[in-house]
């Protein structure tokens, strides 16, 4: 009892504070003479993809607004930085409360404020909800909905950067401003792991399914590239650096072994690394904003799917017996997530063979692996729509599985 009524209060804390930040944004926009969009909805990822789907609307006119509601335990503040003048936060809460942001009906009440303020006395040309305008754009049903198997849409998000990528830009000077605050020396060859654990409690099926297998099983992959040459980073969601790791010094870095704030930090590994290792998760959005860098989804899911001009590592299949080829691995029916199919994690020795096998053969601009033809599929698959290829150790891994 005690405990919810606590709850409603400092909700309703937040609400006042959410009031107090959409007030103060209105005043500093107002006089713009520009489109606006609002974004209420949507965790990291959709931070860098909804920018720049707007600036391949836009291209070269920085006339464009995306406002997006923050949330501390999801986001990083410095992305509006990174975007300068296109980009602008309405906190959903406050910075003494950041665990208690405002309720869904309150979020959306804050922004139909906004959006009443702007309409009536603003120079604003047009406000409009990010996700609705793209829908009528391109004639889709909704944005991407991981969680009612709804990836289609991405066909369309992935041709219209691709097409528009030579207009892709942000503020480099951020980047560069971080790297003089770091406290060790960088090899030639960096790459970046991201870490995803924040699934293991949730009832969301989907967000476990993103979650990333443990660091130990990295352990062997990592050991091997230092010795050819490669420095990593370790970024995501936070864990200890174990025993073994110290060892390496600055050829292995975490959060702890820099004088960086959390936010800086998730910025210079994002965006430092030559290449990048992840899960289908957040952290792949980086890649819209350097298009050429090698990336390697690793224990992707769901199946089938192409992020974009990525190498692809799924999960392993367990279920051989109602899949039995690429060619129903590859199929729309395997973008399950209630109920998911039956998969586990690649094991430490198969994650060796694919990150060495993606590391061997780094190249700026290069998607190593096998592409839709090489596998049989039909042009339209969404591995193709991504751009994307599958990895050749996963693949025999996975024929090895067959029956």
């Amino acid at each position: 009892m005690f405990k919810s009524i606590l709850q409603y209060l400092l909700s309703n804390i937040s609400f006042l504070f959410s009031l107090i930040s959409c007030l103060r944004l209105f005043f500093r926009i107002k006089k713009k003479k520009i489109d606006i969009y609002f974004s209420p909805e949507g965790g990291f990822g959709p931070t860098i993809s909804k920018y720049l789907i707007l600036r391949c609307k836009y291209k070269k006119d920085n006339n464009f607004l995306l406002i997006f509601g923050y949330n501390p335990k999801r986001h990083n503040k410095l992305v509006s930085e990174l975007f300068d003048q296109n980009f602008e936060w309405l906190s959903l809460t406050n910075k003494f409360i950041p665990f208690m942001t405002i309720s869904e009906t309150n979020k959306y009440l804050v922004f139909k404020i906004l959006k009443y303020l702007l309409k009536n006395f603003s120079n604003a040309k047009s406000i409009e909800y990010l996700n609705d305008y793209f829908c009528k754009f391109w004639n889709i049903n909704s944005f991407p909905q991981e969680k009612e198997n709804q990836y289609g849409s991405y066909r369309k998000i992935h041709k219209y950067i691709h097409q528009n990528e030579e207009h892709i830009i942000f503020n480099k000077n951020l980047i560069i401003n971080i790297k003089k605050k770091i406290n060790f020396g960088l090899s030639e060859k960096k790459c970046t792991i991201f870490l995803r654990n924040k699934g293991l409690n949730s009832e969301d099926i989907s967000a476990r399914l993103r979650d990333t297998d443990i660091f130990k099983n990295y352990k062997a992959a990592i050991e091997k590239n230092i010795e050819k040459g490669w420095q990593f980073f370790l970024s995501g969601d936070h864990i200890e650096k174990p025993d073994w790791a110290k060892k390496y010094e600055s050829k292995l870095i975490f959060f702890s072994d820099t004088e960086l704030s959390k936010d800086e930090y998730n910025i210079f590994t994002g965006l430092n690394s030559d290449c990048f290792i992840s899960s289908g998760s957040g952290p792949v959005s980086w890649k819209f904003l350097e298009p050429k860098k090698p990336f390697l989804i690793i224990d992707g899911y769901p199946f089938a799917f192409g992020w974009y001009k990525s190498t692809i590592a799924y999960k392993i299949i367990n279920d051989t017996y109602k899949f039995k080829t690429f060619e129903e691995i590859f199929s729309e029916k395997c973008l399950k997530i209630e109920p998911p199919i039956n998969s586990s994690f690649l094991n430490s020795v198969e994650k060796t063979l694919i990150i060495s096998e993606f590391l061997d053969n780094f190249n700026f601009g290069k998607i190593t692996g096998l592409d839709w033809q090489e596998l049989n599929l039909k042009e339209d698959c969404l591995l193709n729509a991504g751009y994307a290829k599958a990895s050749k150790e996963w693949c025999k891994i996975q024929k090895s599985k067959f029956n």
